[in-house]
């Protein structure tokens, strides 16, 4: 493994590219089609489209950070994991949208164990994250977020986080309802 992270951090022989926000990444996709077959990427490299052609493509949606952790893995069957609710959630939804499951089914549970230790804020600021973005399995903040937001309802209502999250979405807005009704319910 040592010699695919070499050559992923020189970028010796590369002959693809990978463009995000202006930076250019070079990759090897003989290596990327061997060691993710299965993913958008190996088949981004394989069909006969215009990137293929170009040996290059350009990546939207994924911070380039996040996007160089999951090379990284393809690289090396190594990621580093990210310390922060917001990185983890980046690597969720990329990881989930290029089909690499092992990283995403890595970074969900990771995201878990984070929203469980999250402040309220913190949790707010994700379910807004996740206002954005459909990928995201729905469960993980049923299962985390909802005992917290419903046990401290009246503090959440007044958070900034917590009133953006419920101007982009109606489900969220639902979800107020849910959480008011069950907070009623469990003070009687």
């Amino acid at each position: 493994m040592k010699a695919s992270r070499e050559l992923l951090q020189s970028g010796e022989h590369a002959d693809f590219t990978f463009c995000i926000d202006g930076e250019r990444i070079p990759a090897h996709s003989q290596l990327i089609f061997v060691r993710a077959a299965d993913t958008a990427l190996a088949r981004m490299l394989s069909m006969p489209m215009k990137e293929l052609n170009e040996r290059e493509a350009d990546i939207h949606d994924i911070p380039i950070g996040i996007f160089r952790l999951l090379l990284e893995f393809i690289y090396t069957s190594y990621c580093t994991v990210p310390e922060d609710i917001a990185s983890t959630l980046d690597l969720y939804i990329a990881a989930d949208m290029l089909q690499i499951l092992d990283v995403s089914e890595s970074a969900r549970l990771l995201l878990m164990k984070q929203l469980k230790s999250a402040s309220l804020t913190e949790q707010c600021l994700a379910l807004e994250k996740f206002g954005d973005v459909q990928a995201l399995d729905a469960a993980i903040f049923k299962f985390i977020c909802t005992k917290s937001i419903f046990r401290n309802w009246d503090q959440v209502q007044s958070l900034e986080a917590w009133q953006k999250v419920t101007a982009k979405s109606a489900t969220v807005e639902e979800f107020g309802i849910i959480a008011r009704n069950a907070a009623t319910f469990s003070s009687k």
